[in-house]
């Protein structure tokens, strides 16, 4: 056997399957390989010794513990301008949904209570994006409501 089989073989054995007789006989003289081989096998206990669930101890809840205490907050940005291109796009398809062969063939069917139904809940749904809107961007909104307000006295004085 040579030295590089010696290793490829050595890596290639499962945790703590024994060596097979043909590379136990080559590490038996080869001074090389045999120091290799100790030195992995010290590498591989070390790496054990590491191994999170060693002695059957369970970390998830240390874990959890320090992220739930962890001041890091994770949280998706989403800009003013597209929370503004979204609101125009509802708007839009509002005005556009006026047009619409399904729209004119449902006032045929179901009339005036139709207009009713569909102005209700346009309304709710722009007024629910316009409200997670300003929730989302409460800090931007008093700061624009500031410098309004400021424009606004400097203009009336």
């Amino acid at each position: 056997m040579k030295c590089e089989k010696f290793i490829a073989a050595y890596l290639s054995l499962d945790n703590g399957q024994n060596p097979s007789l043909l590379m136990r006989a080559h590490s038996l003289f080869c001074k090389k390989c045999r120091e290799e081989a100790r030195a992995l096998a010290l590498h591989f206990e070390e790496i054990r010794s590491m191994a999170p669930m060693q002695n059957g101890r369970d970390l998830a809840e240390s874990v959890m513990g320090i992220i739930k205490h962890s001041r890091k907050v994770y949280v998706k940005k989403v800009s003013a301008f597209q929370w503004v291109t979204g609101e125009g796009i509802i708007l839009a398809s509002i005005v556009l949904v006026q047009f619409s062969p399904a729209k004119i063939w449902l006032d045929a069917v179901l009339g005036e209570a139709f207009h009713i139904i569909m102005s209700v809940t346009f309304g709710v749904i722009i007024t629910l994006f316009t409200a997670v809107l300003v929730i989302t961007h409460m800090a931007e909104c008093n700061e624009l409501l500031i410098n309004v307000k400021n424009k606004f006295v400097e203009f009336i004085r």
